[in-house]
């Protein structure tokens, strides 16, 4: 129970508690455990809050891709139709960086993918619609891909 009740805000946890005192007055309980505050019934509400939203800098296109790094639960990585990919930190508003992988066609250039590095915390790789993967390493260029894989073949082949 006391697990329970470290992990909810003063409020909450004041309102919870009136709740389950009021049931153990009427049930003629002197111990709460978890299982008597779940009995009680409280407001899923007062235990599970809604969670916290945020309205993050948009793209110039609809997001294609969005990415949480597995090393860092606050940063994100969103691909657009627009061709940019954006680094954010949730918790903030305004992207961190933004990058615009090299690309031929300037009018067909939507982000397909972007995924980080299971290895490395620093390094993501995007795709681009129209052709070519580009692997970034933070801690070698803030901006630049440190490699390309262009996509081989004819040109009209599209990655997916």
């Amino acid at each position: 129970a006391v697990l329970l009740l470290d992990q909810l805000s003063a409020n909450a946890r004041l309102q919870l508690q009136h709740h389950v005192e009021g049931y153990c007055r009427t049930a003629g309980l002197k111990e709460v455990s978890a299982e008597v505050i779940f009995q009680s019934k409280p407001d899923p509400l007062v235990l599970f809050p809604a969670p916290k939203t945020t309205d993050l800098e948009p793209h110039a296109g609809p997001v294609t891709v969005a990415a949480f790094s597995p090393f860092h639960r606050k940063l994100m990585l969103t691909g657009s139709v627009d061709g940019s990919v954006k680094l954010f930190d949730v918790l903030q508003q305004r992207a961190i960086q933004t990058f615009f992988p090299p690309s031929k066609c300037l009018s067909t250039c939507a982000v397909s993918a972007a995924a980080w590095s299971s290895a490395r915390p620093c390094v993501f790789a995007v795709a681009m619609e129209m052709g070519g993967v580009y692997i970034y390493d933070l801690l070698q260029s803030r901006q630049e891909p440190v490699l390309e894989l262009p996509l081989t073949g004819a040109g009209s082949q599209r990655a997916t």
